[in-house]
């Protein structure tokens, strides 16, 4: 198959890869409308894009905990903040989430186009993108990891353009340098993008060195040289940053701290035990493999080493995994295109076989009929039209015409909801003396409005305080001396968190809140005389109710438990999501990084990061304290 001419005429009816934009649309925001706002992270970033907006500047001091209220804090994603911050102004959660969703359905369509130019099958096509939808799903979140998305894609995308003479030197250098702006200053891995440059230019300059001087030798000097300037103005671009270099140095002095990477659930290696998400990536190798043992075309060295780079990074992280698909795609696409399987499939010269030959006839007659629509029907309309109806409804609180179209929010079944937050502030307690669980604390913050102990930010904290808040969530043998040391008057964890079984039988801790999610503990002695948490009334523990259909089975809440709040089902995480190493327990909601952001959370996908130390008992032998497993990090 080969790419067809553009013709001059163009219709707006509505591609293939329209139908796949629409498809993959549906399934985040109608399917799974919550799943964008299944990370707490996200609440720190809209605090910190709102306080851009209404101050005119960046924060120079931390925003977001009561522990480092006035410790120098590098806001390096301040650009995606401002920008979903200011959906949330005009629009609210549910525009964030409409915009969100459209970015993800929009590069999954880039892809396609992409794997089409390259002469791919629109079926096998189909198939692939399907395939990275599952495994790009670990970043179906409104955070900056979906800048860098697009980011990466343009940057693969005009080098290799540049690389087959498509672009020009000038155009290659203003892609290269408006890109790494907006990159620089929405998300730290705008790193990844010198690196994309830099196979390029080795590549050319390996090419180079080996050629005899001629036309040729000239020809890829003179691209050697546009990749070397366009390097150069993508190294100044990154210097336009409230920071300038000193974010260079920041970031990748955080990289060398490995005590808390290396238990970081997203960035722990995928583990193949057949869940979803890793076997679509087995299977997007083997695409790999086969398409470069069955292409008719040798593969072009920069775009066959930046896939295999990218592959490396893969396996290496999962917090990768969608990366290969953006970069990845293409080069598989374009392989399929140019493989001699493309030649079986268009043979109809089968002798003996009246089946296959009217199989392969029509099977070539439709991928035809295909290319012509899709050459033809290329202004993307219904997309446009579809997204621009969504935004408009979250004006009407996610309505239009009575009919809810948008009802995305943070999920109640992973989030504290008010039933905890606001005993807070109705039993008196100081909202400077609280113990959370990390990746709820961007949440609390935005929700709530105060302060919390800790969030995600493990660069920000470091080490030394991670490792103690990991203490305290795993209940070491130290974590009184800890909670002494921070002055800890409540706890607000999990409900099935390690911490929260211990406190059930501490003395002088009291049940004071529980919803669906969370439980909230007050420390009795740390209370004055006369608090209104002492004369609250004593709440029982909610007891996960009997399986459906097992004898015994009540649908009633368990005694004690709060007005207006559901019972549960005995804690089960939603499929896919791991335990963290933060300190919950089996079987209790998803914890730090254990929300999409580290698991696989597509449905019926599962990325088996758990932590072998997620099943340890309550009270681990000292000196086996894992990190906590979030991260909001470059």
């Amino acid at each position: 198959m080969t790419e067809t001419t553009q013709p001059a005429s163009s219709s707006w009816l509505p591609s293939v890869g329209d139908l796949l934009f629409l498809l993959v649309l549906y399934l985040i925001l109608v399917c799974l409308p919550n799943f964008i706002f299944g990370d707490g992270s996200t609440g720190w970033h809209l605090v910190t894009g709102h306080y851009i907006l209404q101050n005119g500047h960046v924060p120079a001091t931390d925003l977001i905990s009561y522990t480092f209220p006035n410790k120098p804090w590098v806001a390096y994603e301040w650009l995606f903040d401002v920008f979903i911050a200011a959906l949330d102004q005009i629009g609210g959660l549910r525009l964030v989430a409409v915009a969100c969703c459209s970015a993800i359905a929009g590069i999954i369509l880039l892809v396609y186009q992409d794997c089409r130019r390259g002469g791919c099958h629109y079926g096998l096509t189909l198939f692939l993108c399907v395939l990275g939808t599952f495994v790009s799903a670990i970043h179906w979140l409104a955070r900056p990891h979906l800048v860098t998305l697009f980011c990466v894609y343009i940057y693969a995308r005009v080098l290799w353009r540049f690389f087959n003479a498509e672009i020009s030197a000038k155009r290659l250098w203003l892609w290269l340098g408006l890109t790494m702006l907006v990159w620089v200053n929405s998300h730290p891995a705008f790193l990844m993008g010198f690196a994309i440059l830099f196979i390029y230019w080795f590549c050319d300059l390996f090419v180079w060195c080996g050629l005899a001087d001629g036309e040729l030798k000239t020809r890829v000097g003179n691209r050697l040289k546009a990749i070397t300037i366009g390097g150069a103005i993508a190294a100044v671009a990154s210097l336009i940053n409230p920071y300038g270099f000193k974010l260079h140095e920041y970031i990748l002095h955080y990289l060398n701290q490995t005590g808390v990477i290396s238990q970081t659930d997203e960035f722990a290696s995928p583990t193949f035990h057949g869940q979803l998400q890793p076997t679509c990536l087995e299977l997007l190798f083997f695409f790999l493999a086969t398409g470069l043992v069955m292409t008719k075309v040798k593969p072009a060295l920069p775009r066959l080493m930046t896939s295999l780079a990218f592959a490396h990074l893969t396996l290496a992280s999962l917090r990768n995994m969608p990366l290969f698909v953006v970069v990845g795609l293409p080069f598989i696409g374009e392989l399929w295109g140019q493989a001699r399987v493309s030649d079986l499939l268009g043979t109809t010269g089968i002798e003996g076989n009246k089946i296959v030959n009217f199989i392969m006839k029509s099977f070539r007659a439709n991928a035809e009929t295909v290319n012509e629509i899709e050459t033809i029907c290329n202004r993307h309309v219904l997309p446009i039209l579809v997204v621009a109806v969504l935004a408009l409804s979250c004006f009407q609180n996610g309505k239009l015409f009575g009919v809810e179209l948008v009802r995305s929010r943070f999920s109640p079944k992973d989030k504290p909801t008010e039933v905890t937050l606001d005993a807070i502030k109705k039993y008196g307690l100081d909202p400077n003396r609280g113990f959370n669980l990390d990746n709820w604390g961007g949440f609390i913050r935005y929700k709530a409005g105060y302060r919390v102990f800790i969030d995600d930010r493990v660069d920000f904290y470091g080490q030394d305080f991670y490792f103690d808040y990991g203490d305290m969530a795993r209940v070491t043998p130290n974590w009184k001396t800890l909670m002494d040391k921070y002055k800890i008057q409540w706890v607000l964890f999990p409900r099935n968190g390690i911490i929260i079984t211990r406190l059930k039988t501490e003395p002088g801790w009291k049940l004071l809140a529980q919803d669906e999610c969370s439980v909230l503990y007050v420390r009795t002695d740390f209370l004055p005389a006369g608090s209104p948490a002492i004369a609250a009334p004593n709440l029982v523990p909610y007891v996960p109710p009997p399986e459906s259909g097992a004898p015994g089975a009540s649908t009633s809440p368990p005694s004690g438990a709060v007005p207006g709040t559901a019972p549960t089902s005995g804690g089960a995480a939603p499929a896919g999501a791991t335990t963290a190493i933060s300190g919950t327990a089996p079987g209790s909601p998803p914890a730090s990084g254990a929300t999409p952001r580290a698991a696989t959370t597509a449905p019926g996908a599962a990325s088996g990061t758990t932590s072998p130390s997620a099943n340890a008992p309550a009270t681990p032998p000292s000196g086996t304290t894992a990190a906590p497993g979030a991260s909001s990090t470059p």
